[in-house]
């Protein structure tokens, strides 16, 4: 029984009508200016993360290259270093046997053919 004057009383009361409502300016940036969510934030989460690994990719790969370039100067420094030592080196025309050191400079070498020779004394002989 409680439940049909439950129910009579809802028949009874009609909806109030509606009034009309002014909106109020709300404060705050323009809507222009918001950045709107977006969804679905899974699959975006998943793009996300996708062109994070992208990213720390190539940024390694760029410091890999930044490296090498780095590098690439010293070896070839070293190449014509080493390329003057071979020069200067050269190959012997004639093996000797170092007679006697004249002075810091000058030292008679003799051939295994017999003749001996008055000869400059490069700086990286040793004169020990």
């Amino acid at each position: 029984m409680a439940d049909k004057n439950n129910e009579e009383k809802k028949k009874k009361n009609p909806a109030p009508a509606a009034k009309s409502v002014k909106r109020r300016k709300k404060k705050g940036p323009p809507a222009a200016v918001k950045i709107p969510a977006v969804f679905p934030t899974t699959k975006c989460k998943l793009r996300l993360l996708k062109l994070e690994r992208i990213k720390d990719y190539l940024l390694m790969e760029q410091e890999f290259i930044q490296n090498q370039e780095i590098k690439k100067p010293r070896e070839e420094q070293n190449d014509s270093e080493r390329a003057k030592v071979e020069d200067l080196r050269g190959t012997p025309m004639t093996v000797g046997t170092l007679e006697e050191i004249i002075d810091d400079n000058h030292a008679i070498v003799s051939s295994s053919m017999g003749p001996e020779y008055y000869v400059t004394i490069m700086s990286f002989v040793n004169q020990d």
